[in-house]
């Protein structure tokens, strides 16, 4: 997985640099190798009522679309982050779980055919 880490009007702290990367890890199994994720940093002007720190986070994934776009504030950097990553989290599992889901609720095929079978020799 291809990840990049943008500050926007702002010098991104060194702790940030290497907490951020550690989180994204935790993606890798549910991407391709060849996936491009960017998450970007910025500091609102005005204070907000959920915080005035913004992640956002870029999922694009060869192949799929759209792209996966979230954007969530939050009271530091780490808390918006955290968030963002959550809500990323949720839809690549729900991705996940629509192409590998092959359920059926139906009656099983044998029971459909016996039935077949049973009304032809009536």
């Amino acid at each position: 997985m291809n990840f990049q880490l943008k500050c926007r009007h702002m010098d991104c702290p060194d702790d940030l640099k290497q907490a951020i990367p550690e989180k994204v890890k935790r993606f890798e199994p549910l991407v391709p190798d060849q996936t491009f994720m960017e998450m970007e940093l910025n500091q609102l002007p005005r204070a907000q009522a959920d915080g005035d720190k913004e992640a956002e986070v870029l999922v694009d994934i060869p192949g799929v679309k759209p792209v996966i776009r979230f954007v969530c504030h939050g009271e530091t950097f780490l808390e918006a982050v955290d968030r963002v990553l959550d809500k990323l989290d949720e839809e690549l599992s729900k991705r996940k779980d629509k192409l590998t889901d092959h359920s059926y609720n139906g009656e099983p095929v044998k029971v459909i055919v016996a039935d077949e079978v049973n009304r032809d020799e009536l």
